[in-house]
């Protein structure tokens, strides 16, 4: 007995079969991004990208960087976080220069301070026909750290590394002390690793783990992607 399955249709109208491949006899296949759309409701995906202020003596486990989620009808499914830091000023002695990326949880008052960067209308927006994103609020340090608001970190962080080397000022083309595009989050849904799922009032938070030392300025660039998704 022969099996067909029949992809769901629209308007009464029966969808498409699902091809086998003649050679290997396996299901064709094709990866393609999360529905955003459904129940009335059209959400989207989004990009941000945010560059600090000079941080300079901020203490250790101080926030830089902060994305709350506060919507009960849907998820904000976080794709990837990535960085690019920067020394502008040396420290008076050489250091770690480390990050972490934490969860927060019962996020129901924003980090306050620094610059926000919550996209309005069409900006960061995948696609013009997208909604507007629902995020709560999204924002980065200046020159001092973040003020927290009222969040639950989780006991330990979900990603820790280091996000400069050297302790050389970036002058010029000179690539010192300059870590690019530092990848600090980022499923690999080729093996099907969960992605980092946001329900109403959760987020995460960016930061610095070992306090920065004596006069020494940096900087940092933030990325972010993610899509928002319908609750069923």
């Amino acid at each position: 007995m022969q099996t067909k399955l029949i992809g769901g249709g629209t308007a009464g109208l029966a969808g498409a079969e699902l091809g086998i491949d003649p050679t290997f006899q396996a299901a064709r296949v094709v990866q393609r991004p999360l529905d955003y759309a459904a129940l009335g409701q059209i959400l989207g995906h989004y990009r941000v990208g945010g560059k600090s202020g000079l941080m300079t003596g901020i203490a250790g486990a101080g926030p830089i960087f902060s994305f709350r989620w506060a919507q009960a009808n849907a998820y904000a499914v976080i794709q990837q976080v990535k960085i690019t830091g920067m020394i502008t000023t040396a420290f008076t002695t050489p250091q770690v220069n480390d990050i972490d990326m934490i969860a927060a949880r019962s996020f129901t008052a924003s980090d306050t301070g620094g610059t926000a960067l919550t996209p309005t209308g069409n900006t960061g927006k995948a696609r013009t026909s997208m909604g507007t994103t629902q995020v709560a609020d999204i924002r980065i340090a200046t020159t001092a750290a973040l003020g927290a608001g009222t969040r639950t970190l989780d006991a330990s962080a979900m990603w820790i590394g280091h996000y400069i080397t050297g302790n050389t000022a970036v002058t010029g083309a000179a690539p010192q002390g300059v870590v690019q595009d530092l990848i600090i989050y980022e499923p690999d849904l080729n093996a099907a690793q969960h992605p980092l799922v946001l329900a109403l009032n959760e987020g995460f938070v960016l930061r610095i783990v070992t306090a920065q030392g004596a006069v020494g300025v940096t900087t940092i660039y933030v990325h972010v992607k993610w899509a928002e998704v319908v609750v069923f």
